[in-house]
């Protein structure tokens, strides 16, 4: 709840992100946000945060984001590689994130999930060595319950990524459908963010495909392209429904 709720503060003390209140990156947050009915974001910019320099991201207070005022964060590097449209698309896509609750509804899962799984890895744990001690059992037989405990857990980080993913197509759907994210912009601004990282991490070793907090990126580009497709029909039936409407005004 802490690190939810003390984010930006967080981000802010370690990073050092210098604030931007003025020029494009300042107007186009600025839009976005009042597009979404969200409050007028604070826009910071940093070097590098962790071993991310090409990233964006958006905190608030969890369930008083009304009350506080948001912060989106974006790295100079990824601000300076992408172009305008490209930052409006991302922008679109992290205002989303809050249109849609998805910190409030990730804090309220996590809680659920780490409670659980904390009670039934105790659980287990407590039940074996009872029964081991009961049957005088070798200690080798607390080896099951062990094991029970540490999948509850690998189970939980799981559920949390899948719950990431979810929330990352959501939050592409809002910025495309609602707030008015370009999709060829924000295909682009999804593969040269993966790119950029891709040569940033070359040597590393990549992060386990079971925790992944984000979908693939093939995924996510053709999930766009299906909707952009969709989009296209869907304008051409409305175009031809009011043609045939009034049959006068389109002569």
């Amino acid at each position: 709840v802490v690190n939810f709720s003390m984010a930006q503060a967080y981000l802010r003390w370690i990073f050092s992100p210098r604030a931007v209140r003025e020029g494009e990156l300042a107007k186009n947050a600025l839009g976005v946000f009042n597009r979404a009915g969200l409050v007028e974001p604070r826009v910071f910019i940093f070097e590098k945060m962790g071993g991310a320099p090409f990233t964006a991201l958006v905190t608030t207070v969890p369930f008083m984001q009304k009350r506080f005022r948001p912060a989106v964060f974006i790295s100079q590097r990824l601000a300076t590689q992408l172009t305008s449209e490209e930052v409006h698309a991302v922008l679109c896509h992290e205002a989303a994130h809050l249109k849609g609750r998805h910190l409030n509804r990730r804090l309220g899962y996590a809680l659920a999930w780490i409670f659980g799984s904390t009670l039934a890895a105790s659980t287990l744990l407590v039940l074996s060595v009872l029964v081991q001690r009961a049957s005088g059992m070798a200690p080798s037989a607390l080896l099951p319950g062990v094991l029970l405990g540490v999948i509850a857990f690998v189970l939980t980080f799981r559920a949390l990524g899948m719950q990431s993913q979810r929330q990352e197509r959501e939050a592409d759907e809002v910025a495309l459908s609602q707030l008015g994210a370009d999709p060829e912009a924000l295909s682009q601004a999804i593969i040269k963010v993966n790119l950029l990282q891709r040569g940033e991490d070359a040597g590393r070793r990549p992060s386990p495909a079971l925790f992944a907090t984000h979908p693939e990126i093939s995924d996510r580009l053709a999930w766009i392209r299906v909707w952009e497709e969709k989009q296209r029909r869907a304008d051409i039936a409305a175009r031809t429904s009011g043609a045939i409407s009034d049959p006068g005004q389109a002569a």
